[in-house]
Order: C-alpha cells, then sequence, then structure tokens
C-alpha cells in the first residue's frame, strides 16, 4: 500500500534558554491513505511535537532534520501558497484544548466559516449551509443557532466536537488528532472518539491519532506505535501490539493498564521518565529495564523490523526467547 504520509529520521530542536535542546531524536513513521496510526507514550515523549512537525506547526527558531512527504511532496520546502494548500486541504489538526485555539470573542459561526470563505471563495450563506450541515455531522443539534453562539456558551464536549467540524470542513486527506479528549470527562470521551471514527471511515480520511491511552489507541488504530524520550520505540498492528508486545517499554505500559475483570496488581514501570532532551549514549530506557545488559549502556538501539513491525531493542531476540520459554512453562 503505497503511504500518503512518509516521515523518515525526523529529528527536532528548539530553543531553549538561548541554546538549542534536542526534543525529537528519530522518528521514522507512515501512513497510507485512509490508514489510522496511533502515537502513544507518556508526557514529554515527542508525541504532539510529531504531530506539529508534520503539520508544520513548530514554534519559530525549531530546527528540524530529515524529511517529511505527504503525497510524494517534500513538506519540509513547503512555503506560500503551497504551505497554505497543505494544512488546508492536505492536514487538518485538532487540539487537545479547544478553547485555547477558538478565538473567544467571535462566535462559533465565525470560526466554522472562515476557512470555507477564504480557501474555497464560498459566500457566507453557502459557507453557512455547510457549516450547519458539519455541525449534524458531529452530533450537535439545532446547528443554525450554535452558529451564533460564543465559545464561553458551550461546554468542553460540544466545543470539541465544533473543532472536529472545522477540520473537516476543508476535507482534509488526513486528520492530526493531538489527544483531543484528554481535557473530556470519561463519557464525552467516547462519544467525541465515536463520532471522529466514525467521520474519519466514512470520508476515507488517513489520522495520527496522538494519545497517552493504549487502549483507546487500540480501539480506533489500525496500528500504534510507540514513543519514549523522543523516539519511536516500537510499531506494529495495533492487535498485535496489544496481544504480544516486544520492547521492555511496551510490555510496561501493557502490564500498567487497569482490567476490571481482574485482581491482579498492576506492575508499575520503575524509575522516573527521560526526557529527549537528557538522552545520551546507551539506550533511553535502559535505566528501566528488567533486562538491560552492558551493551545497552554503550550502543544506541536501532529501529529495526521484528515480525511484521518495528522495534528499538538491542535484545529483541533474547527478550522474544525468554517471553517464548515463559508462555511454554505456562502452558
Amino acid at each position: 500500500m503505497t503511504a500518503l504520509l512518509q516521515v523518515d529520521g525526523l529529528r527536532v530542536h528548539l530553543p531553549v534558554e538561548g541554546r538549542l535542546r534536542r526534543v525529537l531524536h528519530e522518528v521514522s513513521i507512515e501512513v497510507a491513505a485512509g490508514e489510522a496510526l496511533g502515537i502513544v507514550g507518556e508526557s514529554g515523549s515527542g508525541k504532539s511535537m510529531t504531530a506539529r512537525a508534520i503539520g508544520r506547526l513548530l514554534p519559530a527558531g525549531a530546527r528540524v532534520e530529515g524529511d517529511i512527504r505527504f503525497g510524494g511532496a517534500d513538506v519540509l520546502r513547503l512555503s506560500g501558497d503551497a504551505l497554505r494548500r497543505y494544512r488546508s486541504g492536505g492536514v487538518a489538526m485538532i487540539f487537545q484544548d479547544p478553547r485555547a485555539h477558538i478565538n473567544p470573542v467571535r462566535t462559533v459561526g465565525d470560526f466554522l466559516t472562515e476557512g470555507l470563505r477564504t480557501h474555497q471563495r464560498l459566500s457566507r450563506k453557502a459557507a453557512t449551509r455547510i457549516a450547519v450541515g458539519l455541525l449534524a455531522d458531529v452530533g450537535i443539534d439545532d446547528g443554525a443557532h450554535r452558529m451564533t453562539q460564543f465559545p464561553h456558551e458551550l461546554s468542553g464536549g460540544l466545543l470539541q466536537r465544533v473543532m472536529i467540524a472545522a477540520a473537516l470542513a476543508a476535507e482534509p486527506l488526513m486528520l492530526l488528532a493531538d489527544e483531543p479528549t484528554t481535557a473530556l470527562d470519561v463519557t464525552t470521551q467516547s462519544e467525541v472518539m465515536a463520532i471522529l471514527d466514525r467521520l474519519r471511515r466514512e470520508r476515507g480520511m488517513a489520522m495520527v491519532f496522538i494519545t497517552h491511552d493504549l487502549e483507546l489507541a487500540g480501539a480506533v488504530c489500525d496500528r500504534t506505535a510507540v514513543m519514549y524520550a523522543g523516539s519511536i520505540v516500537e510499531q506494529n498492528a495495533s492487535a498485535r501490539l496489544h496481544s504480544d508486545p516486544l520492547h521492555p517499554y511496551t510490555q510496561g505500559l501493557v502490564q500498567a493498564r487497569p482490567d476490571i475483570a481482574s485482581t491482579t496488581r498492576l506492575v508499575a514501570i520503575p524509575g522516573q521518565p527521560m526526557s529527549a532532551y537528557e538522552v545520551g549514549n546507551g539506550c533511553p530506557f535502559a535505566a528501566r529495564c528488567r533486562y538491560r545488559a552492558d551493551v545497552c549502556t554503550t550502543q544506541v538501539p536501532p529501529l529495526r523490523p521484528w515480525h511484521g513491525g518495528w522495534t528499538r531493542c538491542l535484545r529483541a531476540e533474547e527478550i522474544a526467547d525468554q517471553l517464548a520459554a515463559q508462555g511454554a512453562n505456562r502452558g
């Protein structure tokens, strides 16, 4: 399957206190048209930074290395009209906190129709008709009335649906969803994710879904990539990654998931997460890894193919053998 999005060896440095610090080390992913890829990891692992790099939304002063291609075009070289077309009809971003990204002194109608009138040159009447239809698509009734309201008059769940409607307005080929349900209660999270997943499938859009919830990524994404300290450490089909995780960090995330049907005590990952700019020689997860050996502290593990997916672990074969032996003993 031909990739719509190709990211190869992405590295990002941001200016911090007068000097550049690396916040992404080595990110390589591919997403086909119509496919959903989940990116999972702890806070500070580089998930959102990856999405912002893909959307060309990094702050001023950022230094980006590597390759990002969308539909064959070199995203890092786009400028002017080509960059505007990419950000409007190529990719659309849904942010974590809609209240921080919707102008509080303009109506919902202004927010939804601005892009339609600017990029598609539609009249106000035509743009309004489309916007009301989009509100219905995301489950908001009485769209004509909602168009006249201001953001502070809507709940967080409704406002996030407005954000999704705005992202869909330009009919993008790909959605970049950056933890779109984190600020919502559990019931509203489920409703919003169901809407987002349904509309993505109906419209045949690709999606990069950023989340800290491994189970949620598995439920809505075809494949899942796990990030740690600015790098992808494992990537595979979501079902395979959940049932047969190989990287020690992924194993830790799976074992730490609560299960209401189980009385087994959850196993916490020891130690503290590492920031990308703290990474030195060796594997960044070595200090927290139960499988670590001397080689893990001196050699940086490459991302390499493994059983239909990818893993960044120097001891992958040994770990797989140990897990197979444990499974045989339990059987």
